[in-house]
């Protein structure tokens, strides 16, 4: 299923879903970053979720090791630059 990303970060992200989980549900996440041609697997945990519209939850990443933490850096930096053009 494709979610709409409202925000991300090292420590988690924000998705926009039509079925939004119950906060301490586990979740596994796949994450596609086309600019780096990468795609990185990430467990997660529902720390806080909206059942009202815009129906959106908060997740935590609990398993980023660092080949994943570096990929989700370098994406972070590239969507920084962008953000100053």
């Amino acid at each position: 299923l494709y979610h709409k990303v409202q925000n991300i970060s090292l420590g988690g992200i924000c998705i926009q879903s039509a079925a939004v989980e119950d906060v301490g549900t586990t979740v596994d996440l796949v994450l596609n970053f086309p600019d780096l041609e990468a795609t990185i697997g990430i467990k997660g945990e529902v720390v806080w979720s909206n059942h009202e519209p815009p129906m959106d939850m908060g997740i935590r990443f609990t398993d980023l090791d660092d080949d994943r933490k570096d990929t989700l850096r370098r994406y972070l930096s590239l969507l920084n630059a962008k953000s100053h053009i």
